[in-house]
C-alpha cells in the first residue's frame, strides 16, 4: 500500500510541477513550489520564478553552515503584499524524508509555516493581528528531498497540516518544489 501511495504521491507532483511551468523548462537560476490546500482557506499555490532582477515572485533555497537547507517562495498578491512559503529541513542532506519536528527538535525533521497575504515591510508580525491569523505553522507533515541540496538544485515533495495563532487549520496536500541552491551553483 506504501508503495501503491509514494509512486501515486510522485505522480501527483510530477503533474502539478509540469502545470506550474507550463510544460516550459525552468530557466537557470529559477525554481518552482506548488501545493494545493484546504481547511479554514482552501485554494492552490504554484510560484516560478528567481529572487534576482527585483521580481516580485521566486522561489529558491538555502544551506546553512549546519546543514540547515531554506526553502522560501513569495508570490505577489496586491502591492507589497503576497504570500510567503518557508520549509525549514534539518539534518538531511541527502535525498530522504523527514516529519515535523513539532514540539521536539530532534533532527533530522523540518519546521515552516505559509503566510498569506504578507506584508514583508513588518517587522512585527507579532503586533499585527491579520498576519498573526495569516500565518499558518506547520504541526505535522513530512518532507522528501529527492534531490540533494548538494547538487546546486534541491527537488521533492512536501505534505501536513498547518494551525494558525486562532487555531485554524489548513491541510497541505500535494506539495512539491524544484529550486536552485544558488551559493552552491558551479561559478
Amino acid at each position: 500500500m506504501r508503495l501503491f501511495r509514494t509512486r501515486a504521491a510522485a505522480a501527483a507532483c510530477a503533474a502539478l510541477l509540469l502545470a506550474a511551468c507550463d510544460n516550459d523548462p525552468l530557466l537557470p537560476g529559477e525554481g518552482v513550489l506548488a501545493f494545493r490546500y484546504s481547511g479554514a482557506r482552501e485554494g492552490r499555490y504554484v510560484i516560478r520564478g528567481t529572487p534576482t532582477g527585483g521580481r516580485s515572485e521566486y522561489a529558491t533555497a538555502h544551506v546553512g553552515a549546519n546543514g540547515t537547507t531554506t526553502i522560501q517562495a513569495f508570490s505577489s498578491t496586491e502591492g507589497v503584499r503576497g504570500d510567503f512559503v518557508v520549509l525549514v529541513v534539518r539534518g538531511l542532506t541527502t535525498p530522504g524524508e523527514v516529519s515535523a519536528c513539532g514540539n521536539v527538535q530532534v533532527e533530522p525533521c523540518f519546521a515552516g509555516h505559509v503566510t498569506f497575504d504578507a506584508d514583508p515591510s513588518v517587522e512585527q508580525p507579532t503586533a499585527n493581528t491579520v498576519l498573526v491569523a495569516n500565518t499558518f505553522l506547520f504541526t505535522s507533515g513530512e518532507v522528501t528531498f529527492t534531490r540533494s541540496p548538494a547538487s546546486g538544485r534541491v527537488e521533492g515533495r512536501f505534505s501536513g497540516r498547518a494551525r494558525n495563532a486562532t487555531g485554524a487549520e489548513i491541510t497541505i496536500r500535494d506539495g512539491a518544489f524544484a529550486v536552485v541552491v544558488p551559493e552552491l551553483l558551479p561559478a
